[in-house]
């Protein structure tokens, strides 16, 4: 994965940007201080959900993706913890 990510930064020219497709619930990810001020972000609302774009070096976007990815993984896993019934 590491391989990938590095030849893909490599052939990047300019600005890179990434489209994550998230739950409206979860909207509060972009105020939660996880995206720098160095990647500008877009937010498209569809009914799928709520499409945020994430533009800027390559590197820097492909870091913010994998911690925002992260953090609505961990938010996940905690609802569903607090979901089951405990015998």
């Amino acid at each position: 994965m590491k391989k990938l990510i590095k030849r893909a930064a490599k052939n990047v020219k300019g600005e890179y940007k990434v489209r994550i497709l998230i739950d409206p619930e979860e909207s509060d990810i972009l105020s939660s201080g996880i995206i720098p001020k160095n990647i500008k972000t877009n937010v498209y609302k569809s009914h799928l959900g709520i499409y945020i774009e994430l533009i800027g070096k390559a590197e820097d976007v492909m870091r913010t993706e994998i911690a925002i990815r992260r953090a609505l993984i961990a938010d996940y896993t905690k609802s569903c913890g607090k979901a089951t019934a405990k015998t």
